[in-house]
């Protein structure tokens, strides 16, 4: 419905289509049979509207009775979540458009609030930080946000790349001094099953201590590595190799953290 709206008002522009003849000039296009239907019905009626009480009556015939209802809803539970903060800003701002000429559609004051209150919590965090929350003019408070946000996510990346940089630079240091695979020196006279279990070595269960610091220091329960943007569920790094693995320590985060801080400034 919405797009249909502003296609009509394109139209309109394009054509330079006076008020009087715009309801008149977009009724043929209908092709849906129902809707045909429902104008053949009372046809001098709605050729004697304006567009904008056109679109009230099509809406109320089309629309479910209560689309208002849920369309505010959806707006009010939407979150940026793993979007960039201009993504998420236009998508709210677009959901709030379709609620233009109804009580439920937000003013300039109350869009600002609702974005606010959906941003991830360390873009919102880091917008006090840097006094954005200050600036009145709303287009000017977007795009500082936006600056923000851009700011924040180039951090995270050298954040990450760092981090992966240390784990990898710590496995190599901290190999086994032993060959990984035990078949290697299994006898040549044992069952072929025999060097296969012998060879297979399980990863051990994450004890306690380790869900602790994983939770605490952004980890992953799946990859059991720290400082990763990424839950379990959306693991992409796999379990670690079972016959190198090292228990994750309180030694190991801090190594990573001073690592880390020598690089780059607190986020």
């Amino acid at each position: 419905m919405h797009s249909f709206e502003m296609a009509c008002f394109g139209y309109f522009e394009h054509k330079d289509i006076t008020e009087d003849k715009q309801v008149r000039k977009i009724l043929a296009g209908m092709q849906d049979t129902r809707i045909q239907d429902w104008i053949s019905v009372d046809r001098d009626h709605f050729l004697g509207l304006s567009f904008a009480d056109f679109m009230i009556e099509f809406r109320a015939a089309y629309l479910p009775e209560d689309w208002e209802a849920i369309t505010h809803i959806e707006l009010l539970a939407m979150t940026q979540g793993d979007a960039t903060f201009w993504d998420f800003a236009i998508h709210v701002q677009a959901k709030n458009s379709l609620l233009r000429d109804t009580d439920s559609h937000l003013p300039e004051d109350k869009l600002r609030h609702r974005i606010e209150s959906g941003m991830s919590q360390k873009l919102a965090l880091r917008c006090r930080l840097d006094k954005t929350t200050a600036i009145k003019d709303f287009k000017q408070w977007l795009n500082e946000s936006k600056r923000v946000d851009d700011l924040v996510r180039a951090e995270r990346a050298d954040f990450e790349a760092l981090a992966k940089t240390t784990r990898d630079s710590y496995r190599r240091n901290n190999t086994f001094a032993e060959p990984s695979r035990r078949a290697n020196t299994t006898s040549a006279s044992a069952p072929a099953t025999s060097a296969f279990s012998a060879s297979r070595i399980s990863l051990p269960k994450l004890t306690q201590t380790e869900r602790t610091l994983l939770f605490d220091n952004e980890g992953c329960l799946k990859c059991r590595r720290v400082f990763v943007n990424h839950q379990s569920t959306a693991c992409t790094n796999g379990f670690p190799d079972a016959s190198t693995y090292k228990p994750l320590t309180q030694d190991l985060v801090d190594s990573f953290k001073n690592a880390l801080r020598r690089v780059l400034p607190p986020l």
